[in-house]
């Protein structure tokens, strides 16, 4: 039975997709199933798809067929051959014939002082580009420097033990001792002076594009410290609150001070404070307090709101005390009780109708009270310590002293 035309494929058409792998496949004879194909005017279908499958899969006779290794061997000698792009440095442009392809020659441009980028594309060696970069729009550091005094200055360091040393003397051994060292604007130096094992003074200069300009300036006397004592000595008895004998000699306690200390100390008296009023309850009292008649009745009584007076220091500072709780008790001939308690900073206004039994003012017996008074006790600390007269803390501490306790209770009567 024929073959329809339509599942045959012409030699022509074979041998030109054939023509595509013969390069590397060259090498093996095909005397199987698809060499056999070539000899056929026409080809089925189902022909070409068993041979191909049969080279595939490594199936053709091992004397003359292609194996799963060989075609492994074919593909990596493909890759290996194909291009991958290099660059070279020479010493001129390569001719046309030189030029090998997939090389980029560098050359190097006497005139712009960079290399020019050379290439073989088709059969022509032709240049490309070169290796300059476009800075037109970036600054230099000339220019970062001139802005704003200049930018991301350097700092250096250097150390001297010997206090009779100039700091300029240091900076100057420095940069005597690093000469690669280009000194611009905006730098700082810091200059660290060392006493025995402890650091006694660290300085630090900015360059101004002319000199070193120190950047302390004016020293406050508060920072500058003494390093020993100062003896008293020659033929006098006092200096400001300093006293010695005649012609005897005494020792000033100086070590560790600031200058500004040791001139208070001599020239100013310090004197120790007082507190000139001590905490009170301001403003409770009994509303409609007045003396009745005997055997009067009162359904409740009402008192007002009370605060705590601070009080005052002589010298300062506020003494910053605050209540932190009150309480309100009733007082009469029989009893004293607890009507209220707060933990409030001030006490507010309230009442008291004795648990709705009211209260008999007089002197008639039964319930009857004598008189009617309450009392607001008011709970506080005992404040920041007192300042002398010269801004030191009190010594001793104010709030310290014997008569003053921890705790203190301020009472005021209401009848």
């Amino acid at each position: 039975m024929p073959v329809s035309a339509s599942k045959l494929v012409t030699l022509a058409q074979l041998q030109a997709q054939a023509e595509r792998v013969k390069q590397e496949l060259a090498k093996y004879t095909l005397a199987s199933e698809l060499g056999s194909l070539a000899k056929k005017s026409e080809i089925s279908e189902a022909d070409l798809s068993a041979a191909l499958k049969s080279v595939i899969d490594g199936k053709m006779d091992a004397a003359d067929g292609m194996t799963t290794e060989a075609i492994n061997s074919a593909i990596a000698t493909a890759i290996a051959k194909s291009a991958h792009a290099r660059f070279e440095k020479v010493e001129k442009v390569p001719s046309n014939d030189e030029a090998q392809d997939n090389v980029l020659y560098l050359v190097m441009n006497a005139a712009t002082g960079y290399y020019d980028i050379y290439a073989k594309v088709g059969e022509e060696v032709v240049r490309l580009d070169d290796t300059t970069v476009d800075l037109s729009n970036y600054a230099t550091i000339e220019q970062l420097n001139a802005v704003s005094g200049g930018i991301g200055g350097t700092v250096y360091a250097g150390a001297k033990e010997d206090l009779s040393a100039s700091d300029d003397s240091v900076i100057a051994a420095y940069f005597k001792a690093h000469t690669d060292v280009a000194v611009k604007k905006s730098d700082v130096f810091v200059v660290t002076t060392t006493v025995g094992n402890s650091t006694y003074e660290k300085s630090a200069y900015f360059y101004d594009g002319k000199a070193w300009v120190a950047m302390t300036g004016n020293v406050d006397a508060d920072k500058v410290i003494l390093r020993e004592n100062i003896t008293l000595a020659g033929g006098y008895t006092q200096v400001g609150n300093l006293t010695k004998s005649q012609n005897g000699t005494a020792t000033f306690q100086t070590k560790g001070k600031s200058v500004a200390d040791i001139l208070t100390e001599i020239f100013s008296k310090r004197l120790q404070p007082t507190i000139t009023a001590q905490p009170s309850v301001t403003g409770f009292a009994l509303n409609g307090a007045k003396a009745v008649e005997a055997g009067t009745q009162v359904a409740a009584a009402s008192y007002g709101t009370a605060e705590l007076n601070p009080g005052s220091y002589k010298y300062g500072p506020d003494t910053a005390v605050v209540a932190s709780g009150w309480k309100v008790e009733r007082i009469t001939d029989k009893a004293t009780t607890e009507v209220a308690n707060a933990e409030t900073v001030s006490l507010a206004a309230g009442s008291d109708n004795n648990g709705g039994a009211g209260f008999v003012i007089g002197d008639a017996g039964g319930d009857a009270v004598a008189s009617l008074k309450y009392k607001a006790t008011a709970t506080h600390g005992a404040g920041v310590t007192a300042k002398d007269n010269l801004g030191s803390d009190s010594n001793p501490a104010g709030r310290c002293r014997s008569r003053y306790c921890d705790r203190f209770r301020s009472e005021r009567d209401a009848e």
